[in-house]
C-alpha cells in the first residue's frame, strides 16, 4: 500500500503517494520532485478536457519538461 508523502519526502508531486520501484515515474528538475507518469498524464488530460484552460501553471511547466513545448497538441489528438 502506498503511504502518503509530501513531494519533498519522496512522494508524487500530484497524488502525494509513495513512489514504488515497480511504478513508472519521473523526476522534475523544475520542482526537484518525483512524480508518477500516470498522474502527470491524468492531470494534462483533465486540463485539456476543461476546454484548454491552462490555469495550472505547475502542470504546464512539468508537461513541457517531459513532452516539449507542443505537448498540448500531442494530448489533444491522442487523449488518454
Amino acid at each position: 500500500m502506498n503511504k502518503k508523502l509530501s513531494p519533498s519526502d519522496g512522494g508524487c508531486w500530484f497524488c502525494n503517494r509513495e513512489i514504488l520501484d515497480n511504478e513508472s515515474c519521473g523526476f522534475t528538475l523544475e520542482f526537484d520532485a518525483w512524480l508518477h507518469i500516470e498522474c502527470l498524464e491524468k492531470e494534462v488530460a483533465s486540463l485539456i478536457k476543461a476546454n484548454n484552460e491552462w490555469n495550472d501553471c505547475e502542470t504546464e511547466i512539468i508537461a513541457k519538461e517531459f513532452y516539449g513545448e507542443n505537448f498540448r497538441e500531442t494530448f489533444k489528438y491522442n487523449p488518454l
